[in-house]
């Protein structure tokens, strides 16, 4: 089976749709930091600016006012790899300075300067289809056909960055589920996962607690949880590699349960 791994999110915002404030000041975030490496995360992704539907805009100054003392306390207390979700050069560059492992860009070095930073920074890039702009980004747009659009897409986004000196080793990607997308798009794209993964290069999916789960099967938030996981587990099943959820050790747990079953390990008491 496919190795994977685990991306914990932690939400610097006060408005995130499902955890907004909880992890506001720099010791409750790294408390939770600390819970989802105890669950098992293999990398944190930190984001300090939401990206839920509806929500503004921030400026490069308060995003880095609020992820800076986060990010020092994390680095100062843990080992952990760590993502950081931006799409401002301004808050990556500044995050460069505090040997951060990865770039999670929902708009894929799109934004000006971003491109020339990363290509002489040590770090991966998480790059994710998103048609939009920061302020459009969750309107839906028409697509001839999802999975072969996204597929498209990130190739083709792939291509320009390897032009631009950042080598496909250093890339991952990503669908974009729950933007600019209906939910009969997402679905598409999760039948058709596989065909992403034939690009060669390691897939995140991001299904944590979307809202087509909840237009699909009803209910709240915390009610998301057990379809999230069956579509994680499709994933796994089909070659993704990445996850990246607000909970860990659910994912986890049935990450390894999976791999536990097909590689017919056998159990052995203690």
């Amino acid at each position: 089976m496919t190795s994977y791994k685990v991306m914990g999110i932690l939400n610097g915002t006060p408005d995130s749709f499902s955890d907004g404030g909880l992890f506001v000041s720099p010791q409750h975030a790294l408390d939770h930091t600390m819970q989802m490496i105890s669950e098992g995360a293999d990398m944190i992704d930190i984001g300090c600016e939401s990206s839920r539907p509806g929500s503004d805009r921030i400026s490069i100054q308060e995003e880095l006012d609020r992820l800076l003392p986060i990010l020092e306390i994390i680095r100062h207390n843990t080992n952990i790899p760590i993502s950081i979700d931006t799409y401002k050069p301004e808050v990556m560059k500044a995050a460069l300075s505090f040997n951060i492992d990865m770039i999670n860009d929902i708009f894929a070095l799109q934004i000006p300067g971003a491109v020339a930073l990363i290509k002489d920074a040590a770090v991966d890039v998480c790059i994710m289809h998103n048609l939009g702009t920061p302020e459009t980004m969750h309107a839906s747009a028409p697509y001839d056909d999802p999975l072969q659009d996204v597929c498209a897409f990130l190739s083709n986004r792939v291509q320009y960055l390897g032009e631009h000196g950042i080598a496909e080793e250093r890339i991952i990607i990503d669908p974009g589920f729950g933007f600019a997308k209906t939910v009969d798009d997402n679905l598409a794209l999760l039948r058709g996962i596989k065909q992403l993964t034939q690009l060669k290069l390691p897939v995140l999916v991001g299904l944590s607690r979307k809202s087509m789960f909840q237009k699909l099967m009803g209910g709240e938030i915390p009610d998301r949880l057990p379809s999230c996981l069956s579509a994680t587990l499709w994933c796994y099943e089909q070659g993704v590699q990445w996850f990246r959820t607000h909970d860990v050790k659910a994912t986890c747990d049935a990450l390894k349960m999976s791999r536990i079953i097909r590689e017919e390990q056998q159990y052995h008491e203690c």
